[in-house]
């Protein structure tokens, strides 16, 4: 009897410690987004409490609209042209292109578009920051959205090309 009391205790105590809350650090600094849960509540391992936005942006991701007439290679060298007042045009490079053709995000759709849209993912470096001036520059931070260029396939194609991303 003393065995059982014994072993019904430490698994009170165990159960006591997976219930005891857990403290989250965020894995990046910037401005929490929506909130997907609330304090005290049970999630399973892997649910998304929130949702941070960094507060400066690492790179851009560019939708490649299918079907498309050539598939960019990392290093292939684009121009990103800021869309509204006061333009920016910078040139950069491709840093990797996604696997296959997803599902585009509804904000990305053509408005009048029949069926759902398909694009590849692909990632683009951000333009290094401008050289100084002896007048102010602005750094160039692409906002929502932006046109994106293809000037070559691959690293080494000197070809220019006239697929544009969204």
């Amino acid at each position: 009897m003393d065995l059982t009391l014994k072993l019904m205790e430490r698994r009170l105590t165990q159960l006591e410690l997976q219930l005891q809350p857990i403290p989250i650090v965020a894995p990046i600094t910037g401005r929490l987004g929506t909130v997907f849960s609330v304090p005290g509540q049970f999630l399973v391992e892997g649910t998304a409490i929130t949702q941070i936005s960094a507060l400066q942006a690492d790179f851009i991701v560019g939708y490649l609209r299918a079907p498309a007439a050539s598939i960019p290679q990392p290093g292939a060298r684009v121009r990103i042209v800021t869309q509204g007042p006061n333009r920016l045009s910078e040139e950069s490079h491709v840093l990797s292109v996604g696997a296959q053709f997803e599902p585009l995000i509804p904000a990305l759709q053509h408005p009048i578009a029949l069926r759902e849209e398909r694009a590849l993912p692909i990632q683009i470096n951000l333009p290094p920051q401008p050289p100084t001036h002896p007048r102010p520059t602005r750094r160039f931070n692409p906002p929502r959205r932006v046109l994106i260029t293809l000037l070559s396939v691959g690293p080494s194609d000197a070809r220019p090309s006239c697929v544009h991303y969204v």
